[in-house]
């Protein structure tokens, strides 16, 4: 199957942050509205999903909630970009009600993320095409700290591409993104390695759920 990547994002643009996972609880929605507002100010115009400011066990509504959500934003022409607020624990939930053959005939949008966005994310490269970011969420747009890892999902936003990769020489601690600490690769067998090409993964933890099924097939992909 033929990867394609979304257009580059264009001034009037609309994007929908959809909580296909966790929602935004009111403690944290001051955040939220700091990293809508630098979508809005970079010239994008901005729709909520109806569930994005709720959190209800252990997501941001039912599963029915939800997929209604992201059904709405993925099958409407003029939206351009889903951007879930971050991740969570329950994205598996949509799997089923999603037309993966339907989208594979639809021109892709931005999908960007990392946590339980992966769950999503994967599926929608292997079964329709779609090209996804396994990067920042756009709750932290509005992060001083993060500036700089924003810079590359920016980058992919305005011309459609990613940029190219390269080893972080730190990383950021989970859960303190004021604390980052010096990253290292070592290379099982040899002591050096060249690597290139498209990366298909995102969080390990939700993908080894669906190893096994259609959502992750490799062997189907290839």
């Amino acid at each position: 199957m033929t990867i394609r990547f979304p257009a580059p994002l264009q001034p009037g643009d609309r994007i929908a942050v959809c909580a296909v996972s966790s929602g935004v609880p009111a403690l944290l929605q001051g955040r939220l509205d700091a990293s809508l507002q630098a979508l809005r100010a970079a010239g994008f115009q901005v729709l909520e999903g109806a569930t994005l400011r709720r959190q209800q066990h252990g997501a941001s509504g039912s599963a029915a909630e939800r997929l209604a959500d992201l059904q709405r934003f993925l099958y409407d022409p003029t939206i351009r970009a889903i951007l879930p607020p971050w991740g969570g624990e329950l994205a598996m939930q949509l799997l089923p009600g999603i037309d993966f053959s339907r989208l594979a005939g639809l021109a892709p949008k931005w999908l960007c993320g990392f946590s339980d966005i992966s769950t999503l994310a994967v599926p929608l490269t292997l079964r329709a095409g779609w090209a996804t970011l396994h990067s920042p969420n756009v709750f932290d747009l509005s992060e001083p700290a993060r500036q700089q890892e924003m810079q590359a999902l920016w980058h992919s936003w305005r011309y459609g591409l990613p940029p190219q990769q390269r080893a972080a020489k730190r990383f950021w601690r989970f859960g303190d993104p004021l604390v980052t600490e010096s990253s290292r690769v070592r290379v099982l067998g040899a002591t050096s390695a060249v690597m290139a090409g498209r990366l298909i993964g995102g969080c390990l933890d939700v993908l080894s759920r669906l190893v096994g099924t259609p959502y992750f097939d490799l062997t189907a992909f290839k």
